[in-house]
């Protein structure tokens, strides 16, 4: 079982007779308040020797254990009320990616089932991106008729897709239809469904979720996914927001709408992210730029276009690694708190020791009067890491994550200690040339970055949910590579620096 909850799950499988059963819950005060303060109140269930709660992320666990499972259930997460409105548009899930699927059907039994229950919305959206997200893992794991391994019903709130390692036989269909029948689920989907079965209990105006996945499993299922009103492409580890249900194309008609009630199908948490940019966005404009406008200190107008271009890309380049990292040692770590502690502590600490040394760079470089600036062997440095991160960092990540904790920091260390240590060299080397330039140019240099610092914070995030990580690190390199020319061309020439 993935997530305790109220522990509801736990005694379905004990009512079933389960022989033994494992729960992945991440949250420890969840199961300390079960085991301790309610365990009276279920009849102590949780000291029953077949029952064992572990602490830590689902597909961590899976990657430690040893078992192979008849059962692996995934029960609904989040809170129905954040759900329905989409408030969980931009938090990041690793459960329900096409990489994720593949790691629990490893860890089946060659019968063995997966079952995953979402709220249900209408239109679709959940139902059908998990649809396409399992159809397309399947693919990937070379399973020839994917449509045979899945099961799909719903109730009126829910909706539960089942998937089996090996295809559902006629007496499980059976089965199927006598569960449905005697407590008034719907089926949406099985091998060989018949129209007249569906939408005969929650009965909705049009059978949406049979008609959604029929489409998702003919040759025109790319098609079909692009032109859906909601975002249901498959989610994978590299873009892993699940529930980014957002298409821009579809907000101005939901809007125009609202008086048929659409607004609730909008994903507000995608909304206010945006908000969130623009009210920062343009405070920025009002405190930055425009008092640089009138600023009669700097009376060189190409000097302020390339203070604020300079300084905005370094900072704007910081903040998307410091988020792209978080993000990505979440899954590896297993534990977002110790994923945001670990980073922001190593990437300061080594960013520090990097500005603190690129003094002692530059210094070195003036004295061999070669054309190299420190900025070079800083900015190639942090290319050449952020190039070897897109294609090593995933294959380490997958062959390291069963490892001990001990050996995971050690790793984590290698991969982030030499970028940070680069990282923090370009913002001193460019108050550094500030300083020799025009001096009074350095409390701007401050807060332009500091500026770029809190915009990068929530751009990251939208470009990672539209692009994902691997395309948001080139746009890094690109980013790194454009200060370097600013401050190589215009800098430097203009200076002569």
């Amino acid at each position: 079982i993935i997530g305790l909850g109220g522990g509801k799950n736990v005694l379905q499988s004990l009512y079933f007779d389960s022989k033994k059963i494992d729960v992945a819950e991440i949250d420890p005060q969840v199961a300390d308040m079960l085991q301790e303060d309610y365990n009276f109140y279920v009849g102590k269930i949780y000291d029953l020797p077949q029952v064992q709660i572990h602490i830590g992320e689902a597909r961590n666990f899976l990657k430690h254990s040893q078992e192979l499972y008849d059962l692996i259930q995934i029960p609904s997460l989040e809170s129905y009320s954040s759900s329905y409105i989409g408030l969980g548009s931009f938090n990041v899930s690793h459960l329900y990616t096409v990489e994720a699927i593949e790691n629990y059907m490893q860890k089946l039994e060659h019968n063995g089932i997966l079952s995953i229950t979402n709220w249900t919305k209408i239109p679709p959206r959940t139902s059908l991106k998990l649809f396409s997200t399992v159809i397309q893992s399947l693919e990937e794991q070379n399973i020839e008729f994917p449509e045979r391994n899945i099961l799909m019903i719903r109730s009126w709130k829910t909706t539960t897709m089942v998937v089996k390692k090996s295809p559902f036989t006629q007496q499980d269909i059976n089965i199927l239809k006598l569960f449905c029948k005697n407590r008034s689920f719907d089926i949406v989907y099985y091998p060989g469904v018949k129209k007249n079965e569906i939408n005969r209990f929650n009965l909705l105006s049009k059978p949406f979720f049979y008609e959604g996945v029929t489409h998702l499993l003919t040759s025109d299922r790319r098609n079909y996914e692009k032109n859906y009103k909601f975002n249901i492409k498959p989610s994978r580890d590299d873009q892993p927001f699940f529930f980014n249900f957002f298409k821009w194309s579809s907000f101005s008609e939901l809007m125009q709408l609202r008086s048929q009630g659409t607004v609730s199908m909008i994903d507000w948490g995608y909304i206010i992210l945006v908000a969130t940019f623009f009210i920062a966005f343009m405070f920025s404009l009002l405190f930055i730029l425009l008092p640089l406008r009138y600023d009669r200190g700097l009376k060189k107008i190409h000097s302020k276009k390339n203070i604020v271009s300079y300084f905005f890309l370094i900072g704007l380049s910081f903040m998307f690694i410091e988020i792209i990292l978080i993000q990505r040692f979440i899954l590896f770590f297993g534990f977002p708190l110790y994923a945001i502690a670990f980073i922001i502590v190593t990437l300061l600490f080594f960013a520090g020791i990097g500005s603190l040394y690129s003094k002692r760079l530059s210094l070195k470089m003036q004295k061999t009067k070669t054309s190299f600036h420190a900025i070079d062997i800083a900015i190639i440095g942090l290319i050449v890491i952020l190039i070897t991160h897109v294609f090593f960092l995933t294959p380490i990540f997958e062959r390291s994550i069963s490892l001990n904790w001990a050996l995971k920091l050690f790793i984590s260390f290698l991969v982030i200690a030499p970028l940070a240590f680069f990282m923090g060299m370009p913002f001193p080397l460019g108050l550094t040339w500030i300083k020799k330039s025009f001096v009074q140019g350095i409390p701007w240099a401050w807060g332009i970055n500091g500026c770029a610092s809190v915009i990068g914070s929530i751009l990251s995030i939208l470009l990672l949910m539209h692009f994902g990580y691997t395309i948001v690190t080139f746009l890094v390199v690109i980013m790194y590579l454009t200060a370097l020319v600013i401050f190589k061309i215009v800098f430097l020439k203009i200076n002569n620096y």
